[in-house]
């Protein structure tokens, strides 16, 4: 499977296996074909084990699946994608062009959704207002079970608080103009994202200016960003 899916213009539309499965997958195969060719019976017995070893794994795999929480901030080269996945079920903000572009979204992003088990995936743009049981969004505010996220992009609109209001994350996209600074009057962020929205020049601006604040940074750049 694996090697069908380095292919060029290959893919392995919603099938995610692991090396140990696929291996016991051949064993099996191989186990069960000595015993219909022999006609013994050790190698059916070898068979059968490597197969309930196969469904085992699937059992444990599908009931992880079931509990996971994740947070994702995918490298997709000048885009914003977002994953909120609860269970089986995920939330994805894209920015409008990559909204629309299905090829990109099946070679970045469907075989991280078709790994995690998703069964129920609602795409939507960054721009959205959302409240469902586990994710809700207003403006630039979202609230993910526990994490407090702040979304910087062209929509962000200032505030001013008599307080400073805790964020988790803020994620930063190319769209947002402002300065850092000025979001630090209202908010005390513990990790700044640097989406793959952002070029080179505007990365190494922004990083510059988190290094600037003492702000710890993620550069998407490097790999999505997994919570």
């Amino acid at each position: 499977v694996q090697w069908v899916q380095q292919l060029p213009h290959a893919l392995s539309a919603g099938i995610d296996i692991n090396i140990l499965e696929t291996w016991i997958i051949y064993l099996a195969i191989i186990a069960l074909s000595m015993a219909f060719w022999k006609r013994t019976g050790k190698p059916v017995l070898l068979g059968l084990t490597l197969l309930f070893l196969f469904v085992s794994f699937d059992v444990r795999e599908d009931y992880e699946q079931g509990q996971q929480t994740e947070l994702v901030v995918y490298k997709v080269n000048k885009h914003t994608a977002i994953a909120f996945i609860q269970g089986r079920e995920a939330v994805v903000l894209m920015d409008s062009v990559l909204l629309k572009d299905e090829s990109k979204q099946r070679f970045h992003l469907m075989h991280h959704w078709w790994n995690r088990g998703l069964q129920q995936i609602d795409k939507r743009p960054l721009t959205d207002s959302i409240c469902t049981d586990f994710l809700f969004k207003e403006g630039s505010h979202l609230q993910f079970g526990k994490k407090r996220i702040l979304l910087l992009d062209a929509t962000y609109k200032p505030k001013q608080m008599p307080f400073s209001i805790a964020v988790d994350y803020v994620l930063l996209t190319a769209s947002f103009k402002g300065k850092l600074p000025a979001i630090l009057e209202v908010y005390k962020p513990q990790l700044i994202i640097l989406d793959t929205s952002l070029n080179y020049y505007q990365t190494k601006d922004r990083k510059a200016e988190c290094e600037g604040l003492g702000l710890e940074f993620y550069e998407v750049g490097e790999g999505a960003w997994v919570r």
